[in-house]
């Protein structure tokens, strides 16, 4: 009898939980203006993920969760670290370069970074990089891009972006208020 109201105790509870995620993404809610965040699949490498967003004239804001490895030998972990340290699109918002460790369980040096306001140059740039560190695509399932939309035209991208086969999914930045109770 416990387990059968247990179970229509979480069933109440989840039914009363879904219909506040619905209204998270309700028209009345606000989102972030010119900005479309996306999840990119994880076998998508980086450079394809420029090439996508680059065709379609966007700026790109922010990455995350294309994390790496490199084949350089552990020796080489401050090697890899002073090489990224001073990189300007790895240094922001809190963040500085050379986010790399010797992971304990791969037993190799491990690159997890960000990338901010990576232009054509800071692309180019990251791409070098990838190769003169020897790094290779862990093939994250987290990968995520921050994409610079003109103000107004948020709905279109996320639209658009939704129809491309490397993209998981493609939201607008929702601002949501989040109660306690």
């Amino acid at each position: 009898m416990k387990g059968i109201l247990c179970i229509l105790l979480n069933l109440l509870f989840l039914c009363s939980c879904k219909d506040e995620l619905n209204n998270i993404h309700s028209d009345e809610n606000e989102f972030e203006a010119g900005k479309v965040i996306l999840g990119i699949n994880k076998d998508v490498s980086i450079d394809r993920v420029f090439k996508i967003i680059n065709r379609e004239g966007l700026s790109i804001d922010q990455m995350s969760g294309f994390f790496n490895y490199s084949t350089l030998p552990n020796d080489s972990l401050d090697y890899v670290i002073n090489y990224l340290k001073d990189k300007s699109y790895l240094t922001r918002r809190g963040f500085t370069g050379g986010s790399a460790f010797i992971s304990r369980t791969e037993k190799r040096i491990t690159v997890t970074e960000f990338l901010f306001n990576m232009d054509q140059d800071a692309q180019a740039d990251w791409l070098k990089s990838i190769i003169t560190l020897k790094l290779e695509d862990l093939g994250n399932d987290t990968q995520s891009v921050a994409v610079i939309v003109e103000d107004g035209t948020e709905k279109f991208w996320a639209s658009e972006f939704n129809n491309i086969p490397e993209v998981k999914w493609a939201e607008l930045n929702w601002f949501a208020n989040i109660e306690l109770h």
